[in-house]
Formats: structure tokens, sequence, C-alpha cells
């Protein structure tokens, strides 16, 4: 069990930590909930329980993802907990309603959600961790459903995972 945190701001520090500042993002609720943070290319991806923003702090503008079809760039859901960079470039997103491939050069997204009676599926919706390995394998950590580990993808293109501590 974790504790409940208190709503955390957003701060930038300079001077070696000793003067720290205020940031407000350049949209409409300028001070969201942040749960992980990424900073990749000069920019930080931002998990929120608003979607996941893409941060260009230089130009001080924001990208959003949300909820939506996958066909129009939408995730599963907009509560993020985890992202984590693949190796070709890739976005991994994990929400609390399934995991999210995204292509942030073309901001395709590709949608994979929870099917607990399929052995080789994602065991449950709710992902609370990412992690690639040195193999490059993704291991996702659900709350309730243990942990999935990604092998490869069938004849299809689906993903194929491996679960681990289910039984």
């Amino acid at each position: 069990v974790f504790p409940t945190l208190p709503h955390r701001d957003d701060y930038r520090t300079g001077d070696g930590g000793r003067k720290v500042r205020r940031v407000a993002l350049p949209q409409e609720n300028r001070y969201p909930r942040i749960g992980t943070i990424l900073r990749r290319d000069g920019q930080l991806w931002l998990g929120t329980f608003e979607g996941l923003l893409r941060y260009d702090v230089a130009a001080g503008t924001i990208a959003r993802y949300v909820q939506g079809p996958a066909e129009r760039g939408g995730l599963t859901d907009n509560r993020i907990h985890a992202v984590v960079p693949d190796a070709d470039g890739a976005l991994w997103v994990a929400t609390r309603n399934g995991l999210n491939r995204l292509d942030p050069a073309t901001g395709k997204v590709e949608q994979i959600l929870a099917a607990p009676g399929v052995a080789s599926a994602l065991s449950e919706p709710v992902i609370s961790s990412l992690v690639i390995d040195a193999r490059g394998r993704l291991w996702v950590g659900t709350y309730g459903g243990g942990i999935c580990v990604m092998t490869g993808r069938d004849a299809k293109g689906a993903p194929v995972f491996e679960r681990v501590g289910t039984d």
C-alpha cells in the first residue's frame, strides 16, 4: 500500500539548488498534478491525470495527448502512471485503462487493452509501472494482474505477453 501523496506543484531550481521558483504550464490548468516525468530531446513528457503533456520548455508550448480513439491519436485513458522510451523512439504510456505506444514523430498511437481471459494478452487494465530490460523487452507492472512481459508480436502484429506472478 502506497501513501496518498499531497498535490505537488511544479518547480524549477537554479543557483545550485539554492533558488526555487514555481513553474506555471501554458494551459488552462497551469498546475496539474504530475505523476511521472520523462526528459527527452530537450522536452519534458509529463504524465498527469489530465493526459500526457509534451512540454517544450524552450518554446514554452504544450502538446496534449488525451483519451480518445487510437486512429485520432487518442490514449486509452487520461490518467497516466508511467512513460518510458523505446529504442526506436516511441514512448510506452501506462494508464489506468491499458497500455499505449505513442510515436512522437507522427502522433500515431497503438492502444493495448487488457484481456484477462487470454493467456498471451495484458492481464490487467490498471498499469502501475513500466521498465525496458537490457534485451529490449517491456515489463508491465499491473494492479492485481502480476507482471506482464512483452515477448514479441503475433502474426497479426498484436503484442504477446508472458505473465509472471499471477498464479
